[in-house]
């Protein structure tokens, strides 16, 4: 909960500051860059949470460790501009907080286009947050084949290795990222968002008939994360655009309220099925399926057409 009205709340307070600053056409770039940092973040702190990991017999010190940044990012918020906090009451009352909300959910699902995006949006996070992390017990399952230290455990070998793996995927997410809206400027958006939905599909089930090559499963997880990000940015300014301004926050905190809805479905079916047949199986129907509702997308759309 608190993730997704954070996420929301900021990503509405980017969108206005690029109203007041003159700056709308560049949601997209200027949203791609806020991620970019983020997964520069998130290369960091793999590399020095696997190092922790190691120096820290329990691993709960980790949590510790990670209020150093919040305080900061704290900070750094403190320093955002007066004109971000508009306050729409003074005092916080239970009964119209609730109502506002109900009133937020019907507009975000009363209009059609926005509906569909939200779902487009949802659908496609919870695929990628529900599978993201399968790269880990696939690296254990394989085991350490080409990164060993010597003066370290098997344990604590895998725990460097996946931190220097995801350090990898971020890194390059990060650049996808921050260049992914030059294609708006080759390819229209709607063909962009499209195409990262088929070829997220296309790699799932590749990454599935090569579950034990740790190179191409890797290098499939690098593609998804690519993929992302590209396609995120181009789906927060969709969502932005159709969204009235003073709505932003609550209908983006709805489409990460949500995707965690989907997850909350998907997770446990393709933790089932990785669990009785395999990860390897789980992907190749979940890439399957994204192809089934990708075409059955293009044909209800060639039929309204018509």
């Amino acid at each position: 909960f608190g993730e997704a009205f954070r996420s929301g709340t900021h990503k509405a307070m980017i969108m206005n500051y690029l109203d007041q600053e003159t700056m709308t056409d560049k949601k997209s770039k200027v949203y791609g860059f806020t991620r970019s940092y983020s997964l520069i973040g998130s290369t960091i702190s793999s590399i020095v949470g696997a190092i922790l990991s190691i120096v820290y017999e329990d691993l709960s010190y980790l949590f510790l460790t990670a209020i150093g940044p919040y305080v900061l990012d704290t900070l750094l918020i403190l320093s955002y501009p007066n004109y971000m906090n508009e306050k729409q009451e003074t005092s916080f009352k239970l009964k119209p907080f609730i109502n506002e909300n109900i009133l937020s959910v019907k507009y975000a699902y009363q209009e059609k286009k926005l509906r569909n995006i939200l779902y487009s949006s949802a659908a496609y996070n919870a695929v990628f947050k529900t599978i993201k992390d399968y790269i880990q017990p696939i690296v254990l399952l394989i085991g350490v084949s080409y990164i060993a230290f010597d003066n370290l455990d098997l344990e604590e070998n895998n725990r460097i290795y996946i931190g220097l793996i995801y350090a990898i995927i971020y890194l390059i997410g990060s650049i996808a990222s921050r260049h992914g809206y030059k294609l708006v400027r080759k390819f229209p958006e709607d063909y962009i968002i499209k195409a990262m939905w088929l070829l997220t599909a296309l790699t799932l089930v590749v990454i599935s008939m090569f579950i034990s090559n740790i190179v191409i499963a890797s290098l499939g997880f690098i593609l998804l994360y690519i993929f992302l990000n590209i396609r995120k940015p181009l789906m927060v300014e969709k969502i932005g655009d159709e969204t009235d301004k003073n709505k932003r926050a609550s209908v983006l905190s709805i489409e990460s309220q949500l995707t965690s809805i989907m997850i909350v479905v998907l997770a446990p079916l393709l933790g089932y099925i990785s669990d009785t047949q395999s990860i390897g199986i789980m992907l190749f129907w979940l890439g399957i399926f994204m192809l089934i509702v990708f075409e059955f997308g293009v044909f209800k759309r060639k039929k309204a057409n018509n």
